[in-house]
């Protein structure tokens, strides 16, 4: 194995420790990346692969173009996506 796989586990281990124990077993994911932002399309990738990885169970997705703003129980954790923003949203 190369040192970018190596280097790529690590990273993927300090996430890991970071955020395990932090979201609950159902979350709700908001601010999809529906744009032309590449960055920010990986990041959502990464950030469905941890929640497939750990078993928890996204029950709502959406964009700021496509929110609904479901009612949700308590025990769901909020997540809101980690890329960056564009400035097209409060312009």
């Amino acid at each position: 194995m190369g040192n970018s796989y190596i280097e790529i586990e690590r990273i993927r281990k300090t996430i890991y420790k970071e955020l395990d124990g932090l979201i609950a077993s159902r979350c709700a994911l908001f601010d999809l990346p529906f744009h032309t932002n590449i960055g920010d399309g990986l990041i959502w990738h990464g950030e469905v692969f941890y929640l497939n990885d750990k078993g928890i169970e996204c029950i709502h997705n959406s964009s700021y173009f496509t929110c609904d703003y479901p009612k949700l129980d308590k025990d769901v954790t909020i997540l809101f996506h980690g890329g960056g923003k564009l400035r097209r949203y409060i312009l």
